[in-house]
Order: structure tokens, then C-alpha cells, then sequence
């Protein structure tokens, strides 16, 4: 299951908003093509359950080197770009 919105932050950046659903037999990878119009996009990977698992803030210009205008998989080499920006799970939880 994949959920994706389009969101705009206070410095007016458009954000592309993808969700990656794991479950205990499918651990997802697959983030899918982006739609061009986006500054950022920003990976969600949930649990079963949907509890935040962890998330990256990934810029453009990174999207576009490792992936070019292909299918965008959140890999541990794109993960661990220094210009990407890991997000923990306690940073996620806002409830």
C-alpha cells in the first residue's frame, strides 16, 4: 500500500509525500516515479499497523542523480547520501 499527497512548507517548497506500508512478509522498497512538480520529497515507511518506522528528506537534485527520472527506490546508498536527511522514529511520533 502506498499513499502520496503534495504538500508546501513555510518556504514555500513544494513536497512530494510518499508512504511505504511494510509487513512482516513484504518489506517495501519501492518509493515509485515522482511527478515533477517537487523540491523535496519526503518517505514515510510505516509498520502493519501504520506507526512510523522511520522517514528521509530527500532533495531533488538527489532524486534526480540517483534515479533520474526513473522509478525511486529507498535504498541504503540513497539513504546515506549526506544530503539526505534521516528522519527516527522518535522525531515521528507526534502523538
Amino acid at each position: 500500500m502506498s499513499i502520496e499527497l503534495h504538500a508546501t512548507t513555510s518556504q514555500q517548497k513544494k513536497v512530494q509525500v510518499k508512504t511505504l506500508r511494510s509487513t512482516p512478509g513484504n518489506f517495501r522498497r519501492t518509493i515509485g516515479r515522482l511527478q515533477e512538480d517537487y523540491d523535496l520529497l519526503f518517505a514515510i515507511r510505516l509498520d502493519a499497523d501504520y506507526t512510523p518506522l522511520e522517514a528521509i528528506e530527500v532533495p531533488k537534485r538527489i532524486v534526480k542523480k540517483y534515479f533520474g527520472d526513473g522509478r525511486v527506490t529507498w535504498t541504503n546508498t540513497f539513504a546515506d547520501d549526506p544530503a539526505v536527511r534521516k528522519i527516527t522514529p522518535e522525531e515521528l511520533n507526534v502523538f
